[in-house]
């Protein structure tokens, strides 16, 4: 008979610990399981956090003295509006994607000329009222990634836990960083699930399931006479004296940049109208870096597309289509930049 002091642990076999935790984890992979198959009939698929970290596995992918590889610079509207499947079905090359969202392309410009060799082909978002942002953290957020880049060259632990990470979550959508644990015990409960319109691969593919929905906001008023009292200070023309440099760093070592500005409507269109009138901005950095330039609102093939619920962004479905009439006018500028030369 056991005393009372005696360990009530040694009343158990040996074994049954092992019983146990197999028996809990066997419980606990049930479980997680039923979630996610359950996520996946409400049509949630993997999706990356596009953090720093994320950003900085794009750039170590950046190839150098490759004349034919291709990288994207610019705001969320890059990060939405191009499909870089489609791109690479057209173009024949897939873009790294380096854009950030609600940031300026300068940084990375700047990154990009002074900080690498590439000598590929830099498609860069222009939106005046980004590039010259009243808010310092649109650039903030650029140099955050350009510090972790650094950082991670010289931890390899960091990168390759950041590798596995993504390795998971591009697979499971459990791990999603769009659905937090809160969103999966009320979906199961209440049947209540919120939407997930941002899908983020591991390549930083971005698709905005905006699609799903038939409601397009209506347009607002124009002014009469947008940027009459726009001005163009020193520090405007202290940028763009530097991003005309930038431009000439990359194409001295054979590389070309093209400048694009892509579709927005809305009141974020009134604000760059009055602010930063395309002939004082855009067009002024255009003439001042010789460089190809995209402007949507040219091309009756990209002017027809409107953002649907934000003013500011393509959906997945209506990014596709862009991609592909994009790819063609691309094409195009180049093979006549080889022909006329700068």
């Amino acid at each position: 008979m056991l005393s009372s002091t005696s360990n009530s642990n040694e009343r158990l076999p040996r074994d049954s610990y092992g019983k146990i935790w197999v028996f809990g984890l066997a419980v606990f992979l049930l479980a997680a399981a039923s979630i996610e198959a359950l996520e996946r009939y409400k049509g949630y698929v993997p999706s990356l956090k596009d953090d720093h970290a994320l950003w900085a596995l794009a750039r170590k992918s950046l190839p150098e003295n490759d004349r034919g590889a291709v990288v994207l610079l610019g705001s969320s509207r890059t990060l939405c509006d191009f499909d870089l499947d489609e791109f690479e079905r057209n173009f024949g090359t897939r873009p790294i994607q380096l854009a950030e969202m609600a940031s300026t392309s300068e940084p990375a410009l700047d990154h990009i000329a002074r900080e690498s060799l590439f000598s590929g082909l830099v498609i860069c978002e222009i939106s005046p009222h980004l590039l010259f942002p009243e808010r310092s953290d649109f650039i903030e957020r650029v140099r955050l990634n350009v510090a972790t880049f650094h950082n991670m060259e010289h931890e390899l632990f960091s990168y390759k836990e950041r590798q596995m990470r993504n390795f998971l979550q591009s697979r499971l959508v459990i791990l999603s960083s769009k659905l937090q644990m809160e969103d999966m015990i009320l979906g199961v409960l209440h049947n209540e699930w919120p939407p997930a319109p941002l899908v983020v691969k591991s390549d930083r593919s971005f698709i905005y399931m905006a699609g799903k929905l038939d409601e397009i906001r209506p347009d607002v008023d124009m002014p009469e006479d947008p940027g009459e009292n726009a001005v163009v200070t020193e520090a405007h023309i202290k940028l763009m004296d530097k991003v005309a440099a930038n431009v000439d760093m990359i194409r001295s070592r054979g590389g070309e940049v093209i400048f694009v500005y892509l579709p927005c409507r809305g009141t974020i269109k009134v604000t760059e109208l009055e602010k930063y009138p395309r002939n004082l901005f855009y067009d002024a950095i255009v003439n001042k870096t010789r460089a190809i330039s995209i402007y949507s609102e040219d091309y009756p093939s990209l002017a027809r597309f409107k953002p649907k619920v934000d003013y500011n962004h393509l959906d997945n479905i209506q990014s596709i289509e862009f991609t592909r009439e994009f790819v063609i006018i691309l094409k195009a500028k180049l093979a006549e930049e080889r022909t006329t030369g700068p």
